[in-house]
C-alpha cells in the first residue's frame, strides 16, 4: 500500500468486533500488519471483545503484547456487533476508520481498495463482496438490510456492508446513543450523504460459524427500520421503554462510558 504512504489520510483506525473468535484472530492480525508494513502513516487495530466464551480476550492481550498498534478492549457482556463497533469508534485515534469482520471474509489485503476510494468529495466507502459466501437465507437478509437503508438514507451509492471505511470525524455528530441497539450505518446516514462503493474479493470463514441464525438477522432488520426513522415515535419509545423494562434498566450502550471491562492498556 505504498502509494497512500505520502497522502494525507493522518493515520488509520482499524476497527474489529470480536466474539467467539480465538482461533482466527492470530491470523488476521498478522495479515493486517503485513498490509500496512511499509506505509509512513500510523496504523492502530482495535479489536473489541463482545462478551466471548473462549480465549478471545486473552488472545487478544497476547496480541497487544506482541504487535506495536494493536488495543483490546473488553466487554462486560455481549452487546452485540453493532454496540461493539460503537464501542470501537469511540476509541479510534486516528483521522480515518476501517470496520471489517473478525472471520476473514473480509481480506484485509483490500482495504487498500476502500482508501483509495475515499476521495476528497467521499466520506463512507463500503466494500461490496464480488461473489458471496454466504447462505441462500443470509443473501436475502442482506438484500433486506440493504432496502430498509434506502428507504431511510441518502440513496444512490448507499449499500451498507460491514466492511467500511470512513472519516473518524463523523462520530462527532453521532446522537448520544443510550438505547439498547445501535446501528452503525444509520448513524453515519444521519451525518452525510457522500457514500460510494467498491467491489472487493469475499473469501469463505477462516474458521468456526456464523453468529448470526435467523433470530439475529430478524433484531437486526428490526433494529435498522428503528434506527433509520421508518417507525412512527410512538412506537419507538414504548419499544424502548419495554426493552428496558424487560433488561431490569440494565446498562446503556454507549460503550465508552458504561461497559468496558477493561482495556489492554489497563495491563
Amino acid at each position: 500500500m505504498a502509494d497512500h504512504a505520502s497522502s494525507s489520510l493522518g493515520g488509520l483506525s482499524v476497527i474489529i468486533p470480536v466474539y467467539n473468535s480465538a482461533a482466527m484472530l492470530p491470523e488476521l492480525i498478522e495479515r493486517l500488519n503485513r498490509v500496512f508494513a511499509r506505509d509512513a502513516f500510523p496504523v492502530e487495530l482495535i479489536l473489541v471483545n463482545d462478551g466471548s466464551e473462549d480465549d478471545s480476550w486473552r488472545v487478544i492481550v497476547g496480541l497487544a503484547q506482541r504487535f506495536e498498534g494493536v488495543r483490546g478492549v473488553n466487554l462486560a457482556r455481549n452487546f452485540g456487533q453493532h454496540s461493539a463497533l460503537l464501542c470501537g469508534i469511540r476509541q479510534a485515534r486516528h483521522a480515518i476508520s476501517v470496520t471489517l469482520d473478525d472471520d476473514l471474509q473480509h481480506p484485509p489485503e483490500e482495504i487498500p481498495k476502500l482508501l483509495r476510494a475515499l476521495q476528497d468529495d467521499v466520506d463512507v466507502v463500503y466494500g461490496l463482496p464480488m461473489h458471496r459466501r454466504h447462505t441462500a437465507w443470509r443473501v436475502a437478509a442482506s438484500w433486506i438490510m440493504v432496502q430498509i437503508a434506502r428507504a431511510g438514507g441518502p440513496g444512490g451509492a448507499y449499500r451498507p456492508s460491514a466492511f467500511r471505511a470512513f472519516r473518524t470525524r463523523l462520530r462527532d455528530k453521532f446522537i448520544d446513543v443510550g438505547v439498547n441497539r445501535v446501528a452503525i450505518d444509520a448513524l453515519l446516514g444521519q451525518n452525510t450523504t457522500h457514500f460510494t462503493t467498491v467491489e472487493v474479493e469475499h473469501h469463505p470463514r477462516f474458521a468456526g460459524h456464523s453468529r448470526y441464525d435467523l433470530r439475529r438477522l430478524i433484531r437486526l432488520a428490526v433494529d435498522n427500520i428503528m434506527a433509520f426513522g421508518l417507525l412512527p415515535l410512538w412506537l419507538v419509545r414504548w419499544s424502548q421503554r419495554l426493552r428496558s423494562l424487560a433488561r431490569g434498566g440494565g446498562p446503556s450502550t454507549d460503550c465508552s462510558r458504561y461497559v468496558i471491562a477493561k482495556t489492554t492498556e489497563d495491563i
